[in-house]
């Protein structure tokens, strides 16, 4: 693995298990986060194998209205793209897919950079452990 300053600068097992853990997030660009019905999202992120690949499971809760609700997906690397993830949906939101790239990590923060999709512009999260 290479590191700086700056954290993680390639993909590797090491980026997965530093995403590892509760992060709380702190800033958003998605209008989903944005409503003013939303508060309390936290991502749950944590490093398993399926088959020989290690995927980047996680777990989205949010309270909305006063209930929580969560949302749950894999991420798998891309070969090839540095830092960057294939996230796709697992029960109901199985049919939602993009890419994410993480932008910045450190043991505190995170900030991830999601491309434009149908139901949603291109945004960034920050997030805090």
């Amino acid at each position: 693995m290479q590191l700086n300053h700056k954290g993680v600068t390639q993909m590797d097992d090491n980026l997965l298990l530093m995403m590892e853990g509760r992060w709380h997030l702190q800033f958003s660009g998605c209008p989903i986060w944005l409503k003013n019905d939303v508060n309390t999202v936290t991502f749950h992120f944590g490093a398993m194998h399926q088959g020989e690949e290690l995927v980047l499971e996680d777990r989205v809760e949010y309270i909305r209205n006063g209930k929580m609700r969560f949302r749950l997906g894999i991420g798998h690397p891309v070969d090839g793209i540095p830092r960057t993830f294939q996230w796709k949906g697992k029960g109901v939101n199985r049919t939602f897919r993009n890419h994410f790239e993480v932008a910045i990590i450190n043991e505190n923060y995170l900030a991830l950079f999601f491309e434009k999709t149908i139901t949603s512009p291109t945004a960034i999260d920050v997030l805090i452990k």
